[in-house]
């Protein structure tokens, strides 16, 4: 991708990509709301990253790997900032040190959660017999 040729062809295709990502952000993320944002954070970063692009007809899923990432962004630092304000909210003199022993435990409950929503999602694509017969498994 260096002629200028294809640099306005990357443009003119990552533009058009935008619906696509808007939904697949709205997907990823669970929340239709910050959809738009999360697209428009992930045209950002695949224009700063389109040197590593190997060629336009990779331009579909490189996006799409590069939303999952701005939205598994978005949500820990979501779930971080509604989880401080619950504490707030809820407890005057609780300590949160005693709640959240270290900031480790908090990380991997959140990849915990992100991984089983994502693994419900994933199984809900499935076909049905296929899916109970996953499920029978456990």
């Amino acid at each position: 991708m260096h002629s200028h040729a294809e640099s306005i062809e990357f443009e003119t295709i990552l533009a058009a990509e935008r619906n696509r990502l808007v939904r697949l952000c709205a997907w990823f993320s669970g929340n239709p709301g910050a959809a738009e944002d999360l697209a428009q954070e992930t045209l950002i970063a695949a224009w700063k990253s389109r040197n590593q692009l190997q060629s336009l007809e990779k331009l579909r899923p490189w996006t799409s790997a590069i939303a999952r990432n701005v939205c598994l962004n978005w949500s820990r630092q979501h779930s971080r900032e509604q989880s401080h304000l619950l504490y707030s909210i809820d407890s005057e003199d609780a300590s949160f040190e005693e709640e959240l022993p270290d900031e480790t435990s908090l990380e991997l409950e959140l990849d915990r959660y992100e991984l089983a929503r994502l693994l419900d999602q994933a199984l809900a694509l499935l076909p049905r017999e296929t899916a109970q017969m996953l499920w029978s498994i456990t």
